[in-house]
């Protein structure tokens, strides 16, 4: 997992690019963990605004709504281990021709 911090014409976000091999339909635990650590990063860098982008993707495929699953799997996970609760909205999914998967979260820290 690496991490950017995107600006482009509208929209600024906290950007978390998946590696290539991870199974975002299946994740491991650790990967969920390290997931629920970048909500804080979007907070800071990016007012909240966090994009997940994940490569082996094409439309209409469900790596969309996998990664919103992962994604409320970490808010679950934050919450539980710092005692703050993540509220989470995808705003926006978006497949690129270069074969990723961009989803755009707004994230509110609540402690």
């Amino acid at each position: 997992m690496s991490q950017h911090v995107v600006e482009g014409t509208s929209v600024m976000a906290y950007q978390v690019v998946i590696r290539p091999h991870t199974d975002i339909r299946n994740p491991a635990p650790e990967f969920v963990a390290a997931l629920a650590g970048q909500f804080g990063h979007a907070r800071l860098f990016a007012q909240g605004k966090l994009c997940v982008s994940v490569p082996g993707a094409v439309e209409g495929d469900d790596t969309a709504a996998a990664v919103a699953t992962v994604l409320h799997a970490a808010a679950a996970h934050a919450e539980t281990s710092t005692g703050g609760a993540v509220a989470l909205e995808v705003t926006d999914a978006r497949y690129s021709g270069d074969g990723y998967c961009h989803v755009f979260v707004t994230c509110v820290m609540t402690s």
